[in-house]
């Protein structure tokens, strides 16, 4: 991750732009959901949790730091005896039970830290709407004298999502709903909610494509569209050919293309009514929500990045020695691809394999992790090759467990080197080829 983060000067350099200002987005993932002890246990069920900040500089969006918090340690008895300075581990618990683990604010303090440490100063950061993850950058960049004052920005599906749940909550337009029953007009709002909420993103992000960075024409622009996404649902398609930039006006209608809505659906609205429509419109594209969307960035990177760490370390399992270095190991992997990590890491030691798999199972690892096939989430594997073909079968065991899974070894497009054991009941041989494809 170092050399990733000089890597992002350069690029600064070479675009022309400061070396030190830096684009980032962040986000926290625990291995227990903090909301699944409401109204069980007065303390948070979490013990662990990883916060990882992702540059927004480049497509590839890798990963320039790690934050991991961790409540427990394998010695934990020792933490009870009453001279705990004789005990003789090394402790893997960085934070207090009871201290909050859902703090992000600390979290990102501590990894932000980090980089104006080495000089970068963050220029925009993109958060979840309900992270206070963007104070710890106000209060760095106070620190450290900073000429770039951060800014924050949420995440564009997150406030979406967010959007349809106030729309789908609101009374009034419930009862605006051209249905019968009370049944009917809470299922017809909640179809409502979602395609107001996606013709709203999808205004945004077509207005963000027409206008092309000039950001005051974007908001004006939008101003203009509320009403016409206001009139389109009352089947008044007048302004829409002008003002909006997803209908078309009566010959192609916005209400066409809806997957959620009916084609005869329309709204009878009052000026009192179409006020509260615009409300709703507005806590969208208001002038200030679309301050806080301009780049229209948001936190996917971070959220996937999150689900290959919980691969590495899954629920069901609890790793309170190993937890840092699981978690870092997935991050590399995120960055560099698996197969790019395993031989990364295998070039940096002697012999070429890591020590913590046996040569025998290192060259199975590699295999069938370059066929695309390995479930690197279990530990003991076996591979075997049938009839001298090329379609492998894997046998998983992992706690008792077993799974099975037929897949065909795709051809490389680069040529390397690969180290295939072919095991069977009478022998066992190594061999070398250039392809996986073509190991027979």
């Amino acid at each position: 991750m170092a050399d990733i983060r000089t890597e992002l000067k350069t690029i600064n350099k070479m675009r022309g732009h400061p070396e030190s200002h830096i684009d980032v987005e962040g986000d926290g993932c625990y291995n227990n959901p903090l909301y699944s002890g409401i109204g069980k246990t007065p303390f948070q069920p979490a013990t662990q949790s990883c916060y990882v900040v992702v540059e927004n500089m480049t497509d590839k969006k890798l990963v320039i730091n790690l934050v991991t918090k961790n409540k427990l340690c394998s010695h934990g008895k020792d933490h009870s005896n009453e001279n705990i300075n004789k005990k003789n581990c090394k402790c893997t618990q960085n934070l207090q039970m009871v201290e909050s683990i859902g703090n992000e604010q600390r979290s990102a303090s501590e990894s932000l830290s980090k980089l104006y440490s080495e000089g970068f100063e963050v220029r925009h950061i993109t958060t979840d709407p309900d992270s206070s993850a963007y104070r710890a950058a106000e209060q760095l960049a106070s620190n450290y004298n900073s000429k770039v004052t951060p800014e924050h920005l949420i995440d564009t599906r997150h406030f979406s999502d967010n959007h349809r749940k106030q729309i789908k909550k609101n009374e009034i337009l419930t009862s605006l709903m051209p249905a019968r029953t009370k049944k009917q007009r809470e299922d017809l709002i909640g179809r409502f909610a979602l395609d107001l909420s996606q013709r709203c993103h999808a205004e945004y992000k077509s207005a963000l494509k027409h206008c092309d960075g000039n950001f005051q024409t974007f908001k004006r622009k939008l101003s203009h569209t509320v009403d016409a996404i206001i009139l389109c649902y009352q089947s008044k398609h007048c302004i829409c050919k002008r003002n909006s930039f997803v209908c078309k006006g009566i010959e192609d209608p916005w209400i066409n293309k809806s997957i959620y809505l009916p084609k005869t659906f329309k709204l009878n609205l009052t000026l009192k009514q179409q006020s509260e429509l615009r409300k709703c419109i507005n806590y969208r594209l208001g002038p200030k929500e679309l301050e806080r969307t301009k780049l229209g960035t948001n936190t996917q990177k971070s959220e996937c990045v999150n689900r290959i760490i919980r691969r590495s370390l899954p629920r069901s399992n609890t790793f309170s020695k190993n937890f840092q270095g699981r978690a870092n190991s997935a991050v590399s992997s995120a960055n560099h691809g698996p197969g790019v990590d395993w031989d990364r890491k295998a070039q940096e030691r002697k012999g070429g394999v890591a020590p913590a798999y046996s040569k025998k199972k290192a060259a199975i690892f590699l295999a069938c992790m370059c066929s695309g096939i390995l479930q690197t989430q279990y530990e003991r594997f076996k591979a075997y090759d049938h009839n001298g073909g090329t379609k492998v079968i894997i046998i998983i065991e992992h706690d008792g467990s077993k799974k099975k899974t037929n897949s065909v070894r795709p051809p490389l497009e680069d040529k390397s080197k690969l180290r295939i054991l072919y095991e069977d009941s009478d022998d066992e041989r190594d061999e070398y080829c250039d392809d996986p494809a073509d190991a027979t």
